[in-house]
């Protein structure tokens, strides 16, 4: 059985080295996004209560997952289940390019809250927190 999936409204937006591209969703049920993460660029340790699918589409970004270190390379794919702690960064000299699925409707706004965040200066801590839980985000740093 197929869902029919739409268009993400949500135009592209960038943060911490990455830019984001919201493709696709289906209503709750999951969101794809891409991203260019340039060199040095990534996220923290965080864990989401929503399962997340990684495929590498060009470079060799790093994801680190549950504290073991996986570099990726094009075709490679890894998965997250929710609750479980994971980044990635992009270690090399070039950009780096994934295709991001989560489960759940939440994602993208998650996301693009925290570029919304740093737009007028470094949030805090706190701030940065409360904005992750709201999103059902635990951020680990």
């Amino acid at each position: 059985m197929f869902t029919t999936y739409r268009p993400h409204p949500v135009a592209e937006f960038s943060m911490r080295g990455i830019s984001i591209s919201p493709l696709a969703a289906a209503g709750d049920s999951w969101e794809a996004i891409h991203q260019r993460v340039a060199p040095g660029g990534g996220s923290p340790l965080h864990t989401l209560a929503a399962d997340k699918l990684f495929v590498v589409l060009a470079g060799a970004p790093t994801l680190v997952i549950d504290g073991v270190e996986h570099v990726g390379h094009p075709g490679a794919s890894a998965t997250v289940t929710a609750g479980v702690p994971h980044r990635f960064e992009n270690r090399s000299s070039l950009d780096a390019e994934l295709l991001v699925v989560t489960s759940g409707g939440d994602h993208v706004d998650f996301l693009r809250g925290m570029a919304a965040l740093g737009t007028d200066g470094a949030p805090t801590a706190e701030v940065l927190r409360a904005h992750a839980a709201a999103h059902h985000v635990e951020l680990l740093v």
